[in-house]
């Protein structure tokens, strides 16, 4: 069977400004963890967001609200055409909220369904890291007099040549 080569070459439209393009959780159980990610559709490919589902949704909660638009409370009143604000763009606020009250990571994904043809769906991940904050994961602490001994200071007392730690 013979070999081609296929060379493909042009430019790629941006569909969608989505800022920041993944969701990170990240802090201590017991403290409010939570983002906002903005979507603006591109002037040239208008589309607007139908639905928001979590693919597992276990440990997070999240809204959408659509800004500078007849759908939410906006000052200024025409010109503006239709829901769309002063520059002719939709825009959405994603906020997420992490419900995880245990120390752990996940990660999920939330899907915004669309009426475009050209991307229906845009998924944006979900990446969380909940700390307990009274331990630290790295470094085990050991209690003087309890007869036990740091693996680490033993080695490098070896490395120094001393048997034993003081």
């Amino acid at each position: 069977m013979p070999n081609a080569k296929l060379t493909i070459s042009g430019t790629v439209e941006k569909f969608v400004t989505i800022s920041p393009r993944m969701v990170r959780l990240t802090g201590n159980m017991g403290q409010p963890i939570q983002s906002t990610v903005k979507i603006i559709p591109q002037k040239k490919y208008p589309f607007s967001i139908l639905s928001v589902k979590a693919k597992n949704g276990k440990n997070i909660r999240y809204s959408l609200d659509e800004i500078n638009s007849h759908k939410t409370p906006y000052k200024h009143k025409a010109p503006y055409k239709n829901d769309k604000n002063k520059n002719g763009k939709k825009e959405y606020l994603l906020h997420v909220k992490n419900i995880k009250t245990t120390a752990g990571m996940y990660r999920d994904f939330i899907i915004l369904k669309t009426d475009s043809k050209i991307q229906p769906e845009i998924p944006i991940m979900v990446f969380a890291r909940i700390i307990n904050p009274n331990v630290h994961p790295k470094i085990k602490h050991i209690k003087p007099g309890s007869g036990k001994t740091n693996p680490f200071i033993e080695m490098i007392k070896k490395m120094q040549g001393e048997k034993t730690l003081k």
